[in-house]
């Protein structure tokens, strides 16, 4: 914007602006506006200050040393209506402020910002959704907005190119390079840029010159490191291989944001955290309407007998190692709230493990088939299908939880699954089956803590190291679903 004025400051500011032509015949004499939010304004610079003495200040003069014609406040119920203007593009930075890039203006909020710039919030017209900041867009953190713009534009390319094609893509091999567009979000600017090229493991090739490397390669989930440290990536659009036939795999692209250490903020932790607890809220009041009832408990309802602690911490330890979990507890877990925040209802739907077990509850089809066969439960027939849906996937943890704790011995279910150790002989049930755990839980302590070599638990108990390593991955992130501080947390 070249005006000294912006044009969009209306009728005040062009009697501002008589006035202060009317005084410019004195070289020494400083015009300062006084703003109707109470503000002072230099137009020459674009300075604002609250007083006319921090205006004074910023332009390194003072009132002695030259004249200060300050132009008098226009009382707005005496003035005319004002004709409606198009709003001027503002963005929202990376600590939460609004930006004007034309004037250099920042402030707390975007009507703060107009205010600033002498427009009246009520009197603007925005011509479209990328002209005007709404209220909701305004309330969610800059990053969290970045990522939904990012994840919203890659998903409208794939629905523009997949209406091209008469069917998908068929490859032969699932070691192939692999078409990606990455979406980079410039924290000072709030500008999203796409980068297109192609991937290979720790290879990228750019179509366009970017210092962009592969910091960590995990198919959609890998972790990219740009050279410009304002810049990072915040969504991807990468190809999934659907195997069809031997050495025949559809592609499908799909959109995801990678974990990475640039998105692990509170205020996306907070998002992935305030997802998981809405999703299994949800799935409780499912199963509440249908009236599901216990298996563990006759005359009860499922929705009132498994613990919703449980099942968060369940969803977290399935995509955790014991390694980050040891370490440092409270890290690995935020770090799935922080991917969940980014992603949430695509989160991890493209985690399949070598035996077939997919999504966030890690269900194996032969077992997800058992239970939609228990029509009360209005599981979605299709396993990848209920699986995405992570509701729907949640139910199924909860059934399988209840149907645990119905095939323990009468002592777990007099205890009930609010206690401790119910939870990790219902988490063991999870992990390797609860006909296992039957036998195990008269030495339990022993074979967890590490007391009984590995041939004594295999003479006196049928649980396997995978599961014993999974009790232990509860141990240390229930605590921290629950709120408690692990190191005086008694299990």
């Amino acid at each position: 914007m070249n005006d000294p004025v912006p044009r969009s400051l209306g009728l005040a500011a062009a009697v501002f602006l008589f006035f202060a032509l009317t005084t410019s015949a004195h070289a020494a004499e400083i015009t300062i506006f006084h703003m109707a939010d109470g503000s002072y304004y230099h137009p020459a610079s674009g300075i604002h200050g609250t007083t006319e003495e921090e205006v004074l200040q910023q332009l390194k003069t003072t009132s002695n040393s030259a004249t200060l014609v300050s132009a008098p406040v226009i009382p707005t119920a005496t003035s005319a209506v004002a004709s409606r203007v198009k709003a001027p593009k503002v963005f929202q930075m990376a600590d939460g402020t609004f930006y004007h890039p034309g004037s250099g203006l920042h402030a707390a909020s975007a009507n703060d910002l107009y205010i600033k710039l002498g427009l009246d919030p009520n009197n603007l017209i925005f011509e479209d959704t990328s002209d005007s900041l709404s209220a909701d867009v305004e309330q969610k953190p800059p990053m969290i907005a970045a990522v939904e713009r990012a994840q919203a534009s890659l998903q409208k390319q794939i629905d523009e190119d997949e209406a091209k094609l008469s069917a998908p893509e068929i490859v032969t091999s699932d070691a192939t390079w692999r078409d990606v567009t990455l979406a980079v979000w410039n924290k000072r600017t709030e500008e999203i840029t796409f980068l297109k090229g192609k991937k290979n493991g720790t290879q990228l090739q750019l179509e366009q010159d970017a210092d962009v490397k592969v910091a960590r390669t995990n198919y959609v989930n890998s972790e990219y490191v740009l050279g410009d440290k304002d810049t990072l990536v915040v969504a991807v659009r990468y190809p999934i291989l659907k195997k069809i036939a031997t050495s025949k795999y559809e592609v499908h692209d799909v959109v995801y944001s990678p974990f990475s250490k640039d998105l692990y903020v509170p205020e996306v932790i907070q998002e992935g955290e305030n997802y998981i607890n809405d999703v299994v809220d949800q799935a409780f009041q499912v199963m509440r309407d249908k009236q599901v009832p216990s298996r563990a408990y006759p005359g009860k309802l499922m929705a009132d007998v498994v613990d919703k602690d449980l099942l968060k911490t369940l969803i977290i330890i399935e995509h955790s190692d014991i390694t980050s979990l040891s370490r440092n507890p409270e890290d690995a877990v935020n770090r799935v709230l922080a991917t969940f925040g980014l992603n949430k209802g695509s989160t991890y739907n493209y985690a399949k493990s070598g035996a077939g077990a997919l999504g966030i509850a890690q269900f194996m089809p032969s077992t997800y088939t058992s239970f939609v066969r228990r029509t009360q439960l209005a599981l979605t027939p299709d396993f990848e299908a209920g699986m995405f849906d992570h509701e729907n996937a949640v139910r199924a943890q909860a059934a399988y939880l209840d149907d645990a704790l119905a095939s323990l011995p009468s002592v777990a279910r007099e205890i009930g699954m609010g206690d401790a150790k119910v939870k990790e002989y219902l988490a063991a049930s999870y992990n390797g089956g609860y006909a296992k755990v039957k036998t195990a839980m008269q030495i339990w302590d022993e074979q967890i803590s590490g007391e009984l070599a590995p041939y004594e638990i295999k003479s006196r108990s049928r649980l396997h190291a995978e599961t014993i390593q999974y009790v232990k991955k509860l141990r240390y992130a229930l605590p921290q679903i629950m709120g408690m501080n692990p190191q005086t947390q008694t299990i």
